[in-house]
């Protein structure tokens, strides 16, 4: 295995790892029950997720892997756009109910 391979599984490791104790800590501390809805499931997942997202361009950039870095940027985009057109057919339930959009 190539040194800069080693070094992005490691940077990536101390990341998650770091971050899902920092999640776990949110999440038991109440914090998060003002701003996600959920529970403990929410928090402890979304601190990794975000954390991974930041750090992905200095991990590929760092062992001049740089190349990799728009294809993991498109790729990123790809995976949070992509679901948007469900977002109405999710939201219809919902919307039939009145319970969108305070109209009751």
């Amino acid at each position: 295995m190539r040194p800069g391979g080693r070094l992005v599984r490691r940077g990536y490791l101390v990341v998650l790892c770091l971050s899902f104790a920092v999640g776990i800590v949110y999440s038991a501390s109440g914090l998060s029950s003002h701003v996600l809805i959920g529970g403990w499931g929410v928090g402890t997942l979304a601190v990794p997720v975000l954390a991974v997202f930041a750090q992905d361009d200095s991990l590929l950039t760092a062992p001049r892997l740089a190349p990799w870095v728009a294809v993991e940027n498109i790729s990123a985009a790809v995976g949070r756009l992509g679901p948007l057109p469900l977002l109405p057919v999710l939201a219809m339930p919902w919307m039939r109910r009145g319970e969108l959009g305070g109209a009751r």
